[in-house]
């Protein structure tokens, strides 16, 4: 395997985990946006 196809191969592996990161880091905000389960049931801490 040439130099340019392995760079070529690391290139899509790069692009594949960054939509990856992104992804879990878009359903780890939503999960913040939400906050927990007691805020959303409206049991304040008092």
């Amino acid at each position: 395997m040439s130099t340019d196809d392995y760079t070529a191969r690391l290139r899509e592996w790069a692009e594949l985990l960054d939509v990856r990161v992104s992804e879990a880091q878009a359903r780890s905000a939503r999960v913040e946006v939400a906050g927990p389960p007691s805020q959303r049931d409206g049991d304040e801490p008092t």
